[in-house]
């Protein structure tokens, strides 16, 4: 081998642009998409009732209260701790049904190897379906294992 500048020179290789130009135009493709789901993902509620019927709850895209319609009969017969128990019930219920929407969303139209799963240690698709008041046991027992 000759080293230096008797060097013999090997032939440059040239990219293929055309793959290089087709790759690009998927991106620009996937990030058109991206802005369209999110716009749809951030117009979605969810609506929830109670199983008596006595509490309506509304929660916006990230699981946030949008709404809370409490029939007046409850106060008939007054029990804070069951008013509070069945109101966080029916939020958990409005938001597994946003996380579900959300899964459609994305899996219509994200492609698979973009599409939310497991990263690390963290199961983002088990905290889209949480409540934020279960997220630190989750955290924790997901430490523990």
């Amino acid at each position: 081998m000759i080293d230096g500048p008797d060097r013999p020179q090997r032939p440059v290789d040239h990219p293929d642009w055309s793959a290089l130009h087709g790759a690009f135009s998927d991106l620009r493709k996937q990030v058109a998409r991206a802005k369209d789901v999110q716009k749809k993902v951030f117009h979605l509620t969810a609506t929830a009732w109670s199983p008596d019927r006595m509490i309506k709850v509304v929660v916006g895209p990230r699981g946030q209260l949008v709404d809370l319609d409490i029939d007046p009969r409850v106060y008939r017969q007054p029990n804070s701790k069951a008013l509070a128990r069945s109101i966080l019930e029916t939020s958990r219920q409005a938001i597994e049904q946003i996380a579900v929407q959300t899964e459609q969303i994305l899996d219509e139209d994200v492609p698979a190897d973009l599409r939310i799963g497991r990263t690390g240690a963290v199961d983002f698709r088990a905290v889209l379906k949480s409540h934020d008041a279960e997220l630190p046991k989750k955290v924790d027992a997901e430490e523990d294992d």
